[in-house]
């Protein structure tokens, strides 16, 4: 005697999944009804089976779709984020003076007040981190904070390097460069201080020293 998959609703509205064993299928519609469920599907449990399992079969293809698909993004944004940094490494390397006409991403950081433009959660943190370091030795004079990405951090400030001394400026950029290659454990990074789009200073952290110059 064949087996049969069914799915039957019960008198208070859940739902049965099973196998019983019948004759055939009016018989087994006919069990079902005597014990008081409403037959919703009746067929064979084999053919139910291997449906169930081309049904698993679709579904993990479907899955590993969408994670090749993921992948790839993944692999992409890491190409583009790595040949971004290899490019702010050659310049690291060259030691020559960055021009930052060619870095900022847009002007709304360097003309409004108190704004922390960066890509991820963390680098944001650790802006408003620097804002706040920034804002105790000098304050109301930062515009903005930009971070490119965990390389390369661009501040932007309201006065030139006449009203911070070169000193104190220098010390300062040191402090956020340093402070910037222990957050993100990078090899080589760079801090650019910024007015009215000029590099007014600038601090390097390279082969595990730190190298600051003030324009």
């Amino acid at each position: 005697m064949p087996y049969y998959y069914f799915e039957a609703a019960t008198s208070d509205g859940h739902i049965q999944k099973k196998i019983l064993k019948a004759k055939d299928k009016k018989e087994a519609d006919k069990q079902l009804r005597h014990f008081g469920l409403r037959p919703i599907l009746i067929e064979d449990a084999h053919a139910a089976r291997k449906k169930k399992q081309e049904h698993q079969i679709a579904t993990r293809r479907r899955v590993k779709g969408v994670l090749r698909k993921t992948l790839i993004a993944v692999a992409a944004v890491s190409l583009v984020g790595g040949i971004a940094t290899y490019l702010i490494l050659l310049d690291l390397g060259r030691g020559e003076r960055l021009d930052v006409s060619t870095l900022s991403r847009s002007g709304i950081v360097a003309q409004s007040s108190n704004i922390v433009n960066a890509g991820t959660p963390e680098e944001r943190e650790f802006g408003r981190e620097v804002f706040g370091l920034w804002e105790m030795s000098f304050p109301d004079t930062l515009s903005g904070i930009e971070i490119k990405h965990k390389g390369l951090m661009l501040v932007y400030v309201k006065q030139g390097k006449e009203r911070f001394g070169e000193d104190s400026l220098r010390s300062l950029a040191s402090t956020i460069v340093r402070a910037f290659q222990r957050r993100f454990q990078t090899a080589s990074c760079i801090v650019l201080i910024v007015h009215e789009s000029e590099t007014v200073a600038e601090g390097r952290f390279q082969s595990g020293e730190v190298k600051v110059s003030v324009y």
